[in-house]
């Protein structure tokens, strides 16, 4: 038994090291949706339009949901989410930056949608055999 355990345990280090060998990993910037991505609406999906008061380096200071198809908790977290967490650019006037309102998209894919994406996902991988699955984080 214990031979069997060494075995497999060096068959999955070879096989390991193998991966971390090969070619390295393209790069992946933020933001930027895998070649599987769906980015069309699905039944299910989560959506908000939203403005947002912009001081001169770009933060967030107010938010406001100007339509959605979300209840009035989930406007809050959205906006909460986005003031905290968002990073834009600022207004420009003139070739200055200044205080100003944007308008901006968010999108929450449902369980649907995600099905679509991890079944595309797969079938990209099965088209693309050189690909590694380990460059592509879920």
């Amino acid at each position: 038994m214990d031979r069997l355990v060494k075995t497999i345990g060096a068959s999955a280090l070879l096989a390991s090291s193998a991966a971390i060998a090969g070619t390295p990993c393209p790069p992946h910037q933020a933001g930027v949706p895998y070649p599987w991505t769906n980015n069309d609406f699905v039944s299910g999906d989560k959506w908000a339009d939203v403005e947002l008061e912009l001081d001169a380096t770009g933060k967030a200071t107010a938010c406001r949901v100007v339509k959605s198809n979300m209840d009035r908790e989930d406007n809050f977290w959205v906006c909460g989410a986005m003031q905290v967490q968002g990073q834009y650019d600022p207004v420009m006037k003139d070739g200055v930056a200044v205080a100003g309102t944007i308008h901006t998209k968010m999108n929450m894919p449902g369980s649907r949608h995600r099905d679509a994406d991890m079944a595309a996902r797969k079938k990209w991988f099965r088209e693309h055999p050189q690909e590694r699955w380990d460059c592509y984080p879920e």
